[in-house]
């Protein structure tokens, strides 16, 4: 009564399995994989489409320790049924460490490269007396809090960067000259649909300076987007049959469905993403279009688009990428329903 075989036409899939109706070998497409038991019916070793081989150790039911190709890959650290720590790498070059409350919640992690001098990563949790999150302390990023109303809904957002380390020691996403973090406000209806997210113009400014890339287009905010910005003004100007319609720059459209068709944003709505899907909704075509414009040419204007098509087996899992415009392709293998 297992399934054991299924031929749509393009991406065949088989299964075998042992007499304790495990898993033995899985055919997909082209690939193979292949899998073993020790004698307590745990997995022990798996052969990967590509030949790599997993084999896995225990310490009760938990993986004390993975091996690819006979050399260690990481080893892990149990307490109450909870990973505490974890060697990753031949010589255990990297350590991640958790640490837990008496609730089993997460209060602590670090990260450690034991090959350079830099400081660890550590990262702090904080709760509330009824086990909300409100605040995560990173050395390296700084301190994000959080609110909540009532309802235990999200109320407001800041993040606070950590000013303490040299430029040298920040990373790449955080080296902004100027960045002061940002604060942001959350409103919502009866029925827990977002009405307004709204960031400061102060904080917005800084947002948009952390995250916005140079290029030749000029994206700063018009005058009407200002007016839109305006601190205790929803910036969510519609919301129809519970689909979200606009939010700040960004205007989306449905199909009958409420499958997400199109999405434009920007000054100009200079980015334009598509979306198309098949019956069973699924997408299977993403096509960005991006405009381009410069400030000191009115006469500039170059558009730019990117098409990517996907395709999938005949239990609804992603089996390709193909890039359009350069014939790349990308495919993909499935462990279950778990991406390999």
């Amino acid at each position: 009564g297992r399934l054991s075989e299924i031929d749509d036409g393009q991406w065949p899939l088989v299964w075998q399995y042992d007499k304790c109706g495990r898993i033995t070998q899985e055919h997909q497409g082209f690939s193979s994989q292949y899998f073993d038991y020790d004698p307590a019916g745990r997995l022990f070793r798996t052969r990967m489409p590509d030949g790599n081989i997993l084999t896995y150790h225990y310490q009760g039911e938990n993986v004390s320790q993975i091996d690819l190709n006979g050399q260690t890959l990481s080893s892990h650290q149990w307490e109450h049924g909870q990973e505490i720590r974890r060697h990753m790498g031949r010589f255990g070059e990297l350590t991640c460490r958790h640490q837990f409350d008496e609730r089993g919640r997460l209060r602590q992690q670090t990260l450690q490269l034991h090959q350079t001098l830099s400081k660890p990563i550590e990262r702090r949790y904080d709760y509330n007396v009824v086990g909300e999150l409100t605040q995560i302390t990173d050395n390296y990023k700084g301190i994000k809090t959080f609110t909540y109303d009532l309802k235990s809904r999200i109320a407001t957002a800041s993040h606070k960067p950590y000013t303490g380390l040299t430029l040298s020691d920040k990373p790449s996403y955080d080296d902004v000259n100027g960045y002061r973090g940002y604060d942001e406000q959350f409103r919502f209806d009866g029925a827990d649909n977002l009405l307004s997210h709204d960031m400061p113009l102060d904080s917005l400014k800084q947002f948009e300076v952390s995250h916005t890339k140079t290029s030749r287009q000029d994206d700063s905010p018009t005058p009407e987007d200002k007016a839109q910005r305006v601190e205790g003004q929803p910036a969510v100007k519609a919301i129809h049959a519970n689909r979200l319609m606009l939010w700040a720059d960004r205007h989306y459209q449905y199909d009958e469905f409420g499958n997400l068709i199109r999405e434009r944003r920007g000054k100009r709505q200079h980015t334009e993403h598509c979306f198309t899907w098949d019956s069973q909704h699924r997408l299977i075509e993403f096509k960005k279009i991006r405009h381009y414009h410069d400030a000191h040419d009115p006469q500039f204007h170059e558009t730019v688009v990117s098409r990517y098509r996907y395709t999938y087996d005949a239990l609804g899992r992603r089996i390709s990428k193909t890039d359009m415009q350069t014939g790349d392709k990308t495919l993909f293998f499935w462990l279950g329903d778990k991406l390999l």
